[in-house]
């Protein structure tokens, strides 16, 4: 006679959650947990709900320092506007690129969005082919120039805007100011490759040197080949942005890794009477030229827990 296969058996005991017994919530009444409550339906008239609600901190920022005034002052592109003007498709290109867009064919989120639409008090938004054609009535070099111009302008009232900075209202420029200079290699996934070339990893990709701030906020840019150093262009990209940071902040530092360590880039700053501190060239004659320097400061550096480094430094530098 076969014997019957045995049941399977759990190898533990379930406990059901992990909270421990006496935190677990309990009902207030006697009987059933499970109450069966009666429910009202309801439909609301307003039916525009959208994931893109983070936009209202860009649109907030556009309508406190007048941006699209600004935009519009000094981008001059159309001959009439029909409908939209330059700052429409500026601003609805910044705010696709806000809400996660990486081309010009994302620009249908914000189109087809009435939620979007109601917090811009727009009937409607740039179409993606009205949009191209926008970008490409900027290829004069002058109408480029423009924009950097309302860009900069834009930064400049935000700078000035006293309530933006923790500092005594007595100053009337912030005491220090970090300029970060750093190359970023963007690759070519078009099939134009106007001013392109190959970079060091053998693909087609633009070099793109930024200038930033220590918080993050871009100051400047320049687009340049990819087959370029990092640090081209450099200290005439510095030339052109101390001036407009000089005028809100009393001093900048500005700071690079040792691709920047360059004659040009160091005399730039000097004309403008910054302060820079770049990682220095391994060289064989540093030491030598370092050791007949008798000018030297010693700067000592905030306390890091307990220790307190303290660091020799060139006034110049």
């Amino acid at each position: 006679m076969n014997k019957p296969t045995p049941l399977p058996h759990a190898s533990h005991v379930n406990v059901g959650t992990s909270v421990p017994h006496a935190e677990l919530p309990w009902p207030e009444r006697r009987g059933t947990v499970l109450r069966h409550g009666k429910l009202h339906l309801e439909q609301d008239a307003r039916p525009h709900v959208t994931t893109l609600g983070g936009l209202a901190l860009p649109l907030a920022l556009i309508r406190r320092y007048g941006i699209p005034a600004i935009l519009d002052e000094h981008v001059e592109v159309f001959k009439r506007h029909l409908p939209y003007h330059e700052s429409d498709h500026i601003i609805a290109q910044a705010l696709m690129l806000y809400a996660g867009g990486t081309c010009l064919e994302d620009m249908s989120m914000l189109q087809g969005d009435a939620a979007v639409l109601k917090m811009l008090g727009a009937a409607r938004t740039p179409d993606p082919t009205t949009a191209g054609d926008f970008l490409r009535r900027l290829v004069p070099t002058d109408r480029l120039e423009s924009l950097t111009e309302a860009v900069d302008k834009i930064q400049e009232v935000v700078w000035a805007d006293r309530k933006r900075w923790k500092w005594p209202r007595k100053r009337k420029k912030k005491p220090l100011v970090v300029l970060y200079l750093d190359g970023h290699i963007k690759e070519l996934h078009g099939v134009t490759r106007e001013g392109a070339d190959f970079s060091y990893n053998g693909k087609w990709s633009y070099s793109v040197l930024v200038a930033s701030l220590d918080d993050g906020e871009c100051v400047a840019l320049d687009l340049r080949s990819g087959n370029l150093r990092s640090s081209h262009g450099s200290a005439e990209l510095v030339d052109r942005t101390l001036p407009r940071l000089l005028e809100h902040f009393e001093k900048v530092l500005v700071v690079a890794d040792s691709d920047y360590d360059r004659v040009d880039l160091r005399r730039a700053c000097e004309r403008h009477g910054c302060y820079y501190a770049f990682v220095g060239r391994e060289t064989s004659n540093r030491p030598k030229l370092a050791a007949d320097i008798d000018d030297w400061l010693s700067l000592t550096a905030r306390k890091c827990g307990n220790l307190t480094p303290r660091v020799e430094g060139h006034r110049s530098a």
